[in-house]
C-alpha cells in the first residue's frame, strides 16, 4: 500500500533519462536538419532569381541563406558533451563554427535585403538605398557573439516586415514572421 512512497530505483531512472536523452538528442538532430532544408530551399528559390539578373543584391540574399542553412546542418551534428567520453572535435569546435556561420549568413541576408530598393508605389518616387551592414567576428568570442544572433535574426525580420508593409511585397509577411520566430528561438537557446 505504500509503495508510491519508495523512491524509483536507481537503475530504472538512469534507463529513462538515457532514453529521454536520446529522444530529445534525435529530436534536436531532425530539427536542425529540417530549418536547413528550408534556408537551403529559400537559397535556392533566390538563386533562380538570380541567374535572369545576376545582381549583387540577389547574390547576397543567396549566399546569406545558404550559410545559414550550413549553419543549421553544423548544429544538427553537434552532440551534447555528457553523451561522449571524449569528443572527435575539441570541445565547442562545432558549437563556434556553427555560430559564426549563423552571424555571418544573418549579416549577408541582412546586407541584400537592405540594398534591395523597395518597390514605389503607383505615383511614388523612388527610394533610396539604404547602406549595407559591414559585420566581422573574432573567433574566441562564441559567448558575446551569441548574443547578436537573436538580433541579427530580428533585424532579417524587420527588413523582411518593412518590404511587406511599406514596400507592395505581402507576400513576404509570413517570412517576416518566420524570422521573427526563429529570433524567439535563438533568444531562448542563450
Amino acid at each position: 500500500p505504500y509503495r508510491h512512497l519508495y523512491p524509483i530505483p536507481p537503475n530504472l531512472y538512469n534507463k529513462v533519462m538515457i532514453e529521454i536523452q536520446f529522444l530529445l538528442q534525435n529530436a534536436h538532430f531532425a530539427l536542425n536538419l529540417f530549418g536547413a532544408l528550408i534556408f537551403f530551399s529559400a537559397s535556392w528559390l533566390y538563386f533562380d532569381a538570380w541567374t535572369l539578373k545576376k545582381d549583387k543584391k540577389e547574390g547576397l540574399k543567396v549566399l546569406g541563406l545558404f550559410i545559414l542553412s550550413l549553419s543549421f546542418v553544423v548544429h544538427a551534428t553537434h552532440i551534447e558533451q555528457t553523451i561522449l567520453a571524449n569528443p572527435l572535435f575539441g570541445g565547442n569546435l562545432l558549437s563556434i563554427i556553427g555560430l559564426v556561420l549563423r552571424l555571418a549568413g544573418y549579416a549577408i541576408l541582412a546586407a541584400g535585403l537592405m540594398i534591395d530598393p523597395l518597390q514605389k508605389r503607383p505615383g511614388e518616387k523612388a527610394t533610396k538605398k539604404a547602406p549595407a551592414l559591414a559585420i566581422f567576428s573574432a573567433k574566441g568570442l562564441s559567448s558575446v557573439l551569441a548574443i547578436f544572433t537573436p538580433i541579427f535574426a530580428a533585424a532579417c525580420g524587420l527588413l523582411y516586415l518593412r518590404r511587406a508593409t511599406i514596400g507592395l511585397e505581402n507576400h513576404l509577411k509570413p517570412v517576416a514572421f518566420s524570422f521573427f520566430a526563429l529570433a524567439m528561438s535563438e533568444l531562448l537557446s542563450l
